[in-house]
């Protein structure tokens, strides 16, 4: 069955049977999300990709090594989508349209549609007085708090470094 994406009304295929395990990116049964405004949806309700985005804008998700990272969420989070199905250039170019529902604050997205939207007029304080990430460990409490592009690399070598250079790109 064919329909169109409720956001941008680019035609799509709705997919017969999605996978029930898939944490991410699951195809439709009925009318939704085309799989660009889809992945623009998860990156705008994810913290801290959507104050980064909202501090940096969409541009910097042209950067293979940021598609690449993005592939891997991809994988882990069992996503029904492929990687060679995300038109970029695409998500770029309809980034102002309006999405039928507002971002949410909750438990691991701190950040309401409003405070997004003050950051990016310059309302409210961006990133650098905020933490990158800040969770509790489910297990032991811990406090789970990403606050420096260092902290980034002590994870993952280079992660931090790479991070600062495709924002300082733009």
């Amino acid at each position: 069955m064919k329909t169109n994406c409720l956001r941008c009304g680019v035609q799509c295929q709705v997919a017969g049977d999605p996978n029930p395990d898939a944490k991410m990116l699951r195809r439709s049964k009925g009318p939704g999300l085309c799989v660009n405004c889809a992945v623009h949806d998860f990156l705008r309700n994810t913290y801290p990709c959507n104050m980064l985005l909202v501090s940096s804008g969409p541009k910097v998700l042209v950067h293979p090594h940021i598609q690449e990272q993005f592939a891997g969420i991809m994988r882990v989070g069992l996503a029904d989508a492929m990687p060679d199905e995300i038109g970029w250039d695409l998500i770029i170019e309809n980034w102002d349209l309006p999405f039928p529902s507002k971002v949410e604050a909750g438990s691991m997205n701190p950040c309401s549609q409003q405070q997004l939207d003050d950051i990016a007029t310059g309302d409210e304080p961006g990133l650098g007085d905020m933490p990158l990430f800040s969770q509790r460990h489910p297990v032991c409490g811990d406090d789970l708090t990403i606050g420096s592009f260092g902290q980034l690399n002590d994870l993952s070598p280079g992660l931090g470094d790479d991070l600062r250079k495709a924002l300082d790109s733009e």
